[in-house]
């Protein structure tokens, strides 16, 4: 392989832990990077490396949240392994849940730990509102939720706000996470109709026929120094 017929991708741990050694390599070798849009990965390397949000999904396929209040109110947080609950701020999320459980006796909190995917999927779609996380902008997990019409809430950064700026995904900090929770708590029908909102935008940015085009337009432009029109399978 050489630089002149392919290209490297990145999706996190790479680049989170490796940084230095990552940028090395390619300033050394003249390789081209794709980095996904995440801020953990692209504030550690260069403007010249080219970003995608690489998750695809077909919304069909997915399990449907939850949209009917009957049994209750249900957030849940996926704290991932121990070295990322930090990156997630996940004590912090769970300390404010516990704190919404108290004032809202009719809230469960679901903790998703350990799981395989499709058990993951399956406690996923029982749920209402996932917070996931108050650091880390949103990647597949958030997507997945808001693919199967849960609300995500998450800290967004100003890029991915550029990227998206239509998104119906909620943001919040820590310091707002309360605040933000509450209301949507307070207001079924508005959380109702933002998970709706959230299914049919992943629908429109995430589906597997929009990413295969993305990736197709990107690599068009990273080979030709232009955008290229689209092959006609995708007319």
């Amino acid at each position: 392989i050489s630089p002149r017929n392919a290209v490297f991708q990145y999706f996190g741990s790479e680049i989170r832990n490796n940084a230095r050694e990552v940028l090395d390599f390619h300033n050394r070798t003249g390789f081209t990077a794709i980095t996904a849009c995440d801020w953990t990965m692209y504030k550690a390397v260069k403007a010249s490396f080219y970003h995608i949000q690489p998750y695809m999904m077909e919304v069909d396929n997915l399990p449907q949240a939850a949209l009917d209040f009957s049994t209750g109110m249900r957030i849940c947080h996926a704290p991932s392994n121990q070295n990322y609950r930090n990156l997630k701020r996940s004590e912090t999320i769970l300390e404010t849940v516990n704190r919404l459980r108290s004032d809202f006796p009719n809230l469960e909190s679901v903790l998703i730990e350990g799981k395989k995917n499709r058990e993951c999927l399956e406690m996923k779609s029982l749920c209402h509102m996932h917070i996931v996380s108050l650091l880390v902008t949103f990647g597949f997990n958030a997507i997945e939720s808001a693919a199967m019409g849960l609300v995500p809430v998450v800290q967004l950064d100003n890029f991915t706000r550029l990227l998206y700026p239509d998104s119906p995904v909620v943001h919040a900090t820590e310091s707002t996470l309360y605040d933000t929770a509450c209301t949507l708590i307070q207001d079924p029908a508005r959380l109702q109709e933002t998970g709706r909102a959230c299914r049919e935008w992943a629908r429109r940015e995430f589906d597997a026929r929009t990413m295969v085009q993305r990736y197709w337009y990107l690599y068009d432009l990273i080979n030709n120094g232009q955008s290229v029109t689209y092959p006609e399978l995708f007319r």
